[in-house]
């Protein structure tokens, strides 16, 4: 239950650039001031608006994620700084749960005289 819960909290956080987030919010208003590319050190060609260092774009998400680490498939979101700690979490409560269930299971197989067969009838 718990490795649901973080998962489902990794993937709900966005993990977007939050100096892209906020230049969209001045585009928005209008308060955007004319871009000069030699003020800013890290820019993003795909989305045209500066980053911070350590950001890179997602092609399948189509956004930049600040301290990308990776896409994961399995939560269908990037993991990078916002979200990292709950995948982190989200993947210690998975092994812990693969772990009992693996130790629930054992003995049962470990033990083949109790094992029920299946009798087929024609």
């Amino acid at each position: 239950m718990n490795a649901m819960y973080w998962g489902y909290k990794a993937s709900m956080v966005d993990t977007e650039d939050r100096l892209i987030w906020q230049q969209e919010q001045e585009i928005e208003n209008g308060t955007f001031k004319a871009f000069d590319y030699n003020d800013y050190d890290f820019f993003c060609n795909v989305c045209n608006l500066s980053v911070n260092e350590g950001s890179k774009h997602c092609r399948k998400c189509n956004k930049c994620v600040y301290k990308f680490d990776h896409h994961c498939r399995w939560l269908n979101t990037c993991i990078g700084a916002n979200n990292y700690f709950y995948f982190i979490l989200f993947i210690v409560f998975s092994d812990i749960f693969l772990i009992i269930h693996f130790c629930m299971i054992y003995p049962q197989i470990g033990n083949k005289s109790k094992l029920t067969t299946i009798k087929h009838y024609s």
